[in-house]
This record gives C-alpha cells, sequence and structure tokens, in this order.
C-alpha cells in the first residue's frame, strides 16, 4: 500500500518521499550501496516518459521540494536534460529556463540553456564531453 500505481519508473522515489515526511531520519556519510544504469534500465529507454514521471514526481512533491531550492532547480534541470536527449529542445529550454529562476546561482543550469540553444547534436555532445 506505500506505492503510488501512477509511477512506473519513480515509485520508490514516491514511497521515500512519504516515508520521509512521516518519519525522522539522519544523514550517513558513506556510500551504502552501489547501483548500475546500463542499457536495460527501463528509464534508459524513453527519455520523453522519464522527464514527464520524474515531472509529475516533483510536483506531486512540490512543496517539499521548493524548500530546496538547489534541489528543485537541480530536477529541473534533469527533466530538461531528458528532453533535450529526445530531442525536445523547446520543452527542454522551457524546464531549463525554470530551473535557473528556482536555483538562479547555479551556472550548470545556465550552461545547459545555453548549450540547448544549438539543437539536440550539440546537446549531445556536450553531454558525452561532460561524461569523459
Amino acid at each position: 500500500g506505500q506505492f503510488d500505481e501512477s509511477f512506473r519508473l519513480f515509485f520508490a522515489r514516491d514511497m521515500w518521499l512519504k516515508i520521509c515526511c512521516e518519519y525522522d531520519f539522519d544523514f550517513v556519510a558513506e556510500p551504502l550501496y552501489k547501483y548500475y544504469i546500463h542499457e536495460s534500465n527501463l528509464s534508459r529507454k524513453d527519455p520523453s516518459r522519464e522527464a514527464a514521471e520524474l515531472d509529475h514526481l516533483i510536483r506531486k512533491w512540490s512543496v517539499y521540494y521548493k524548500k530546496y531550492p538547489a534541489v528543485w532547480g537541480r530536477q529541473l534541470k534533469t527533466i530538461g536534460a531528458l528532453y533535450a536527449i529526445n530531442g525536445d529542445m523547446k520543452l527542454a529550454r522551457k524546464y531549463f529556463i525554470a530551473s535557473i529562476k528556482a536555483a538562479p546561482r547555479y551556472i550548470r543550469n545556465y550552461v545547459s540553456l545555453f548549450i540547448s540553444l544549438f539543437g539536440k547534436k550539440m546537446y549531445k555532445k556536450a553531454l558525452l564531453m561532460k561524461n569523459k
């Protein structure tokens, strides 16, 4: 009964946000697990679906996300990046602009917006260069 069935990709994150609202927790400064992202990951198959679902999640929990502008901005930038990877640059820029408004101190939000102005190919090239 803890999972919101409207989520296919972010059901666990939604559940953890519910838990965080109900119980006290603390920070542990060491990694407790590793996970791998690979081609067969469910979320990596359709970036636009991932973007739409992440948007649904952060809007559902926006009261909490907006208390932490850096986190709110990072989530908006992530949604923009997913749309950019999928080639929807107009929607990507909408989210990059929203990320700048949410967290204006973070240069990466501006960089993402700037690179998106050059189209999908350039955005993907910049992403590959960043990951090297």
